[in-house]
C-alpha cells in the first residue's frame, strides 16, 4: 500500500528545503511513497503575469536556475521547459499584439501555468536522486490523470483512478508528480483550480488507497482560529473530516475542501505537516469522528461576503419559488454559502459574487421578489462536534455578542449539526471571532 505526500511551493523553495524532503522521503521508502508537488512559491503568479508581461520570463528563469545553483544541480536540467515556455510565449505576445483574444483564453493561461509544476517536479526527482532515492519525474497525466476540459477548474474524470493505479503498480522508482495539472480527451493541458496541487494529491491518494496522505506546507496543522488575528490560536491535532470541510469552506485557507472528499469516502486519514518544522506532530483529519472531541472546535472567518434578502408574500402555500431562485443561482454561476428561510422571505448569502452575474441575477429575481443587497458582509463559521445539539453553547454565543453590541444579519445551524454561522458586518468580523474564540475555546 503507497502513501502519499504532497509538498507545498513554499516547501520546494530552498536548496535546503529540498534537502529535508528528501530526508521525509527516506524515511518511508518501504511504504512506496508517491510524490506529488506544487510549483515554486511565487512562479504560478509570475508565469500568469508572463502572459502580459515579456519580463516575467526571464524572472522565472532566475528563479530556477538559482535554485539549481544553490542545490549543486545540473544548470542545463531545465532547458527544454525554458525552450517550450519561450516560444509558447512568444507566440503569446504576437496574438495579443495583432490584438487577438485567443492569447486571453483559459486553454492557454492553463498551458503556461503548467510549467511551474513540470519544472518543479523535475528539480525535486533529481534531488532524490542525488541523495541516493531512485526517482522519476512525471507529467500526471503521464501517470493516467485526465480530466473534463473545463479550463481552470478542470475535474477527473472517473476512468483515471483505475489507470493510475494501474501504471503507479508498474514503477520501479519513486514517482514525483505533477500537481494541479492534467490534461483532457484531448490531450489539451488543464487545470484543478483553486487547491489544486493538494487536489492532485487526494485523487492519487484515492486511486492507490493510500495509506495516508501527508500535505506538507508551511503551517504545523490547522488551528483553532487564524494565528495573525488571534494569537492564543490553539493547533487541533486531531478533527473530523466534516469538521475540517466546514472550517475550509468558511476560510480557513489551510486546506481546500474538495481536498477531503476522496480520501474520505476511502478512510484514509490525512495528515497536514510543516516541512520546516519536520518533527511536529501535525494535524491529522479522520474519516472517523468517534476519534475526536466533542464542543466547539475552532472559529474561521470568511470575508466579502454579500446577503440577498427576498420578499415575496406569494410565497405562502406556493410551490416553485425555491426552484426558480436556484436556477437563477445557477444560470448566473453564483455559489450559495447561507440561506435561511420564512413564509414570505428567503435570505441567502454568496461568496464574492461577480458585479455583472450579480446583477443580472437581482433583474431576474425581481421578477418574483422585492430584492435587497447588502455587500461588505463576513461570515463567522464555528464548528465542532455536538455544537448545534448543545443549547447551552447557542445561547453564549448569541448573549457573548449581543452585551459586546455586535448586530447579527443571519443565524444558521447546518443540519449536520456542527457548524453555527454567524453572517454580519465585515467591520465586526474580526472582533467577534477574537471575543468567541476567547469564550468558548481559549
Amino acid at each position: 500500500m503507497a502513501i502519499v505526500f504532497k509538498f507545498g511551493g513554499t516547501s520546494m523553495g530552498s536548496a535546503e528545503n529540498l534537502k529535508t524532503i528528501s530526508q521525509i522521503i527516506g524515511k518511508k521508502l518501504n511504504q512506496k511513497p508517491v510524490i506529488i508537488v506544487s510549483a515554486i512559491a511565487g512562479v504560478t503568479d509570475l508565469l500568469l503575469d508572463s502572459l502580459k508581461n515579456k519580463q516575467s520570463f526571464e524572472i522565472i528563469k532566475q528563479k530556477h536556475l538559482h535554485l539549481l545553483t544553490e542545490a549543486k544541480l545540473d544548470s542545463n536540467l531545465l532547458n527544454a521547459e525554458f525552450q517550450e515556455l519561450k516560444e509558447l510565449l512568444d507566440a503569446v505576445h504576437a496574438l495579443r499584439k495583432a490584438q487577438s483574444k485567443v492569447a486571453d483564453s483559459e486553454k492557454l493561461a492553463d498551458n503556461v501555468i503548467s510549467f511551474g509544476e513540470r519544472m518543479a517536479a523535475k528539480i525535486l526527482a533529481e534531488v532524490l536522486n542525488q541523495k541516493g532515492i531512485s526517482a522519476k519525474s512525471f507529467c500526471s497525466w503521464d501517470l493516467g490523470l485526465t480530466t473534463d476540459s473545463n479550463f481552470g477548474n478542470a475535474k477527473p474524470l472517473k476512468e483515471s483512478f483505475s489507470k493510475i493505479k494501474q501504471k503507479i503498480s508498474k514503477l520501479k522508482i519513486v514517482p514525483v508528480v505533477t500537481g494541479f495539472i492534467g490534461k483532457d480527451r484531448h490531450g489539451e493541458i488543464t487545470t484543478l483550480g483553486r487547491g489544486g496541487s493538494d487536489y492532485s494529491a487526494s485523487i492519487f491518494a484515492y486511486a492507490l488507497t493510500a495509506s495516508a496522505l501527508e500535505i506538507w506546507k508551511d503551517v504545523s496543522g490547522l488551528y483553532s482560529a487564524d494565528p495573525r488575528f488571534i494569537p492564543n490560536a490553539k493547533k487541533i491535532e486531531n478533527i473530523a473530516f466534516d469538521e475540517a470541510a466546514e472550517l475550509s469552506y468558511f476560510g480557513a485557507k489551510v486546506l481546500h475542501p474538495k481536498t477531503i472528499i476522496l480520501p474520505l469516502q476511502k478512510n484514509i486519514p490525512v495528515k497536514i505537516l510543516n516541512t520546516f518544522r519536520p518533527k511536529d506532530k501535525g494535524t491529522t483529519i479522520f474519516a472517523n469522528s468517534k476519534k475526536v472531541s466533542q464542543g466547539a472546535k475552532a472559529i474561521s472567518l470568511k470575508k466579502n461576503m454579500t446577503l440577498i434578502d427576498l420578499h415575496s408574500p406569494e410565497m405562502i402555500d406556493q410551490h416553485g419559488f425555491m426552484a426558480f431562485l436556484f436556477e437563477v443561482f445557477r444560470d448566473e454561476k453564483i455559489s450559495v454559502d447561507v440561506i435561511t428561510t420564512s413564509t414570505a422571505n428567503v435570505t441567502v448569502v454568496v461568496d464574492k459574487p461577480n458585479p455583472v452575474n450579480l446583477q443580472n441575477a437581482v433583474k431576474k429575481l425581481s421578477k418574483l421578489f422585492t430584492v435587497t443587497v447588502k455587500p461588505s458582509l463576513s461570515a463567522l463559521c464555528i464548528v465542532g462536534k455536538g455544537l448545534a445539539e448543545n443549547g447551552k453553547v447557542t445561547s453564549t454565543i448569541l448573549k457573548t455578542l449581543s452585551e459586546k453590541r455586535i448586530p447579527i444579519e443571519v443565524v444558521s445551524i447546518g443540519a449536520s449539526k456542527l457548524n453555527m454561522t454567524l453572517v454580519l458586518q465585515e467591520k465586526y468580523g474580526i472582533k467577534a471571532m477574537q471575543i468567541l474564540h476567547k469564550k468558548l475555546i481559549e
